[in-house]
């Protein structure tokens, strides 16, 4: 787990490794510079539990301790984990049984739920689980096919590849697993063994800016390799702005039901852009009970499919 300036999540983070229900593994956690109270809260940690091997470090980004975690570790598996998320208690027991019996594949993800800065439930992710629906998705382009503070790898299959390209910082995920995916087989459980937090400070929005940079690079060269062609434009979807972001999240809160979450994250899009609409509608969708919403739609449905009925028997009638 590489850490920087997590101060604000740490702690939870922490426990949810040590309250796995598998217990026998060393924890590597790797502060990357921090300036905030990072450090004391892990030293805190790895004073009560001998398990935690801390190695506060200078400021070289994060890629250089997964390398560097890569190359300590004495497991045969390796798990990831961020200092803002939080692993569910069985992650590591349900990650280890599945590699113990298929061991044709070197690195299994999950499902998990997305949280916000405050724990709330934005929605499930559900992720492809066959390797060679996988692959093609990678192949074509396609982001978070295995979430990676998600995954358990075989330590020696990651080795074999060269680890991560520290390079691709930001993208280090999808030129893993298409490297990965060339010595083994890819593979997601359909179950929630983890909570993945959305905030703005987390480098998938922070540092956006550079995915940019590698996406396009990483899945040609990768093609390359399986003897396909380039892919004719470019995969990068774009970086979202704060509001864009926003309502992102209260959409996804929204969708699953949470309407306290997909308030508190429209309104806030709303006092950010006044002038977009959309913060506001969402607003006033959210005081909405989701009941009231759900026979709406199937009212307009049925609507809509008895005017269709008519007129197709009109067209039948006029034939």
């Amino acid at each position: 787990m590489p850490v920087f300036n997590a101060d604000r999540f740490l702690r939870a983070a922490i426990e949810s490794v040590l309250a796995q229900t598998f217990q026998a593994f060393e924890f590597l956690i790797y502060d990357d510079g921090s300036t905030d109270h990072s450090i004391d809260i892990v030293r805190e940690y790895a004073l009560r539990d001998p398990r935690i091997r801390f190695f506060p470090m200078k400021h070289a980004g994060y890629v250089t301790w997964l390398n560097a975690g890569l190359q300590e570790a004495a497991g045969e598996f390796v798990a990831r984990m961020d200092a803002d998320d939080l692993s569910l208690p069985m992650r590591f027991e349900t990650q280890r049984a599945f590699l113990r019996k298929h061991v044709d594949v070197v690195v299994v993800g999950s499902d998990y739920l997305s949280i916000d800065d405050e724990g709330e439930a934005l929605g499930i992710a559900r992720h492809e689980t066959k390797h060679e629906q996988m692959l093609a998705q990678l192949l074509a382009g396609g982001f978070g096919v295995i979430a990676h503070p998600t995954c358990m790898m075989r330590r020696a299959a990651a080795l074999r590849v060269g680890g991560y390209t520290k390079q691709y910082e930001t993208t280090e995920d999808l030129d893993m697993w298409l490297r990965l995916a060339e010595v083994g087989r890819l593979a997601n459980l359909p179950q929630i063994l983890f909570q993945y937090r959305h905030h703005a400070e987390s480098v998938c929005y922070s540092l956006a800016h550079r995915q940019e940079q590698f996406v396009d690079e990483i899945v040609n060269k990768a093609r390359g390799r399986h003897g396909l062609p380039p892919l004719p434009q470019s995969i990068w979807p774009g970086e979202l702005d704060g509001y864009d972001r926003l309502m992102l999240w209260a959409w996804w809160a929204f969708r699953s039901g949470n309407n306290k979450a997909a308030r508190k994250h429209a309104r806030t899009a709303a006092v950010l852009a006044p002038w977009r609409l959309g913060g506001w509608a969402l607003v006033i969708a959210t005081a909405i009970p989701h009941w009231l919403i759900r026979f709406g739609v199937r009212a307009w449905r049925l609507l809509r499919r008895s005017h269709k009925e008519p007129l197709a028997a009109r067209s039948a009638d006029a034939s």
